[in-house]
């Protein structure tokens, strides 16, 4: 979302792939872009994934919402959630690529 591109420094001038994209937040202008995105397991693996990502062109009524991971990846993911413990366990089923992760 715009708040979180303007945080990591995303320049727009560079992005391709113009689109309009539905979300919450109504019909938006987008970008998209082919990125990986990778998530660590500490001290385990480095899980690598490479996705179409839309990224929203800053309109003002964007900026309150959340960035969220889709369902492409979270698809490859067994997750369980206990409310007593209030603990969410995540495991990776698949990825599309698998690193050792650095010590």
């Amino acid at each position: 979302m715009p708040a979180d591109a303007q945080r990591i420094g995303v320049d727009y001038s560079k992005l391709t792939g113009v689109r309009d994209a539905v979300g919450i937040g109504g019909i938006n202008r987008s970008c998209t872009e082919r990125v990986l995105i990778a998530f660590t397991d500490p001290g385990k693996s480095l899980y690598v994934y490479q996705i179409e990502m839309v990224i929203p062109t800053a309109a003002p009524e964007l900026f309150r919402l959340p960035s969220l991971l889709g369902r492409d990846i979270l698809n490859r993911w067994s997750m369980s959630y206990n409310l007593s413990r209030n603990r969410l366990s995540i495991r990776v089923v698949t990825a599309d690529y698998t690193l050792a992760a650095p010590h």
